[in-house]
């Protein structure tokens, strides 16, 4: 039976190498794009086999999704919208299509 300090350093390890594949997918996704990059790129990228991948996600869809909630600033963003003071975004975009002629349609 593995003692509880062998599990915490396993369970930290895997937390360290899921870490690791979404940074490396990152850095491809940009460089190369979505599609231009392989499961054998970000797997190389991380430092781990092929298999490994597959220990922390089904597909490379399940990778960018994960880039994506890593990497997006909607975590920053969304609060400072969420508790913004004033006009509505409805409003401003009617407002400033006014002063524009109304060549905008809302």
């Amino acid at each position: 039976m593995l003692g509880v300090a062998t599990v915490q350093k396993m369970k930290s390890r895997a937390g360290n190498t899921r870490v690791e594949i979404i940074a490396g997918a990152h850095s491809l996704f940009l460089d190369l794009g979505y599609h231009g990059t392989s499961i054998l790129q970000i797997a190389s990228q991380a430092g781990i086999a092929l298999g490994g991948i597959n220990n922390h996600f089904d597909c490379k869809e399940d990778i960018f999704v994960s880039v994506l909630d890593n990497y997006h600033p909607y975590h920053e963003i969304y609060p400072i919208l969420r508790n913004a003071q004033g006009e509505s975004v409805d409003n401003k975009m009617k407002k400033n299509n006014r002063s524009m002629g109304g060549e905008i349609e809302c």
